[in-house]
């Protein structure tokens, strides 16, 4: 083997040891954003909840307090 082809292939070594360690990336990073649109969605789903809850509080009528009510015998 000359050490033109031992170079080349040298070469060929560290550019398929990056292409490896690129894939390898590229799929955690896919893995993260994965992650993270399955957690907005949920979170989107929570606030859609806590929006339709706090609707329904505003509609509400008002709880009395019974500690601002006369009592009956006045």
């Amino acid at each position: 083997m000359t050490e033109r082809s031992r170079d080349q292939n040298a070469r060929i070594e560290e550019l398929q040891s990056r292409l490896a360690l690129a894939d390898n990336s590229i799929l955690e990073l896919s893995n993260e954003v994965y992650r993270q649109q399955k957690q907005l969605a949920q979170l989107e789903s929570r606030m859609i909840q806590l929006t339709d809850h706090l609707k329904q509080l505003d509609t509400a009528p008002p709880a009395k307090d019974a500690g601002n009510e006369v009592p009956p015998h006045y």
